[in-house]
């Protein structure tokens, strides 16, 4: 077991692949989050953060998570809530394109509210919870742009590339919620 009795898991082998190599101290283990490879009642504590926005499957997965926790035990999550982000690029039309077309690739865009409803359907104690907002200029935000261009080349019209030469222009902040839970089983 790595250090503190930590094991880190992911589905893709090239992010476990680079984990260990930051962390070489830390197992990483390869396993899918609906069907989590490690003994029942046997962690303290589960933390997942920015993982259960990509999670098609989120009820399964909590549900996992819950097993594998010791009586008592602790899960935390830090996920953004996709549904609650402002795009301000003085466009409105051009930030209801990105909505449309970025945030429907997200498996779970509202994370922290689906993880909500399941930890207390299942029971859990909600601990705390605390929202708050990651804000990004023009250079924090290229990804951002990068991104939304792919989703409106990939609609190849000619009104959505003058679209996307708005957004580049005019590109001021980006909000983007998150939310910091624990819940206890």
């Amino acid at each position: 077991m790595g250090q503190g009795g930590t094991i880190g898991a992911d589905m893709s082998s090239t992010l476990l692949t680079v984990a260990q190599s930051k962390h070489p101290s830390i197992k990483f283990i390869r396993t899918d989050a609906a069907a989590i490879t490690l003994d029942t009642a046997s962690f303290d504590v589960c933390y997942a953060e920015r993982v259960m926005i990509h999670i098609p499957e989120l009820e399964a997965s909590v549900t996992e998570i819950r097993r594998i926790l010791k009586p008592q035990g602790l899960f935390a999550s830090v996920e953004p809530d996709w549904l609650a982000a402002e795009l301000d690029i003085g466009s409105r039309s051009v930030g209801g394109l990105f909505m449309a077309n970025y945030i429907k690739d997200i498996a779970q865009a509202s994370a922290p509210h689906a993880i909500r409803r399941i930890c207390a359907n299942q029971g859990w104690t909600l601990i705390s919870e605390i929202s708050s907002a990651l804000v990004a200029d023009t250079f924090d935000g290229a990804d951002l742009v990068v991104r939304f261009a792919n989703a409106l080349k990939r609609m190849d019209s000619e009104t959505r590339a003058r679209d996307f030469e708005n957004l580049q222009c005019n590109f001021m902040s980006f909000r983007l919620p998150f939310v910091v839970q624990a819940w206890r089983t």
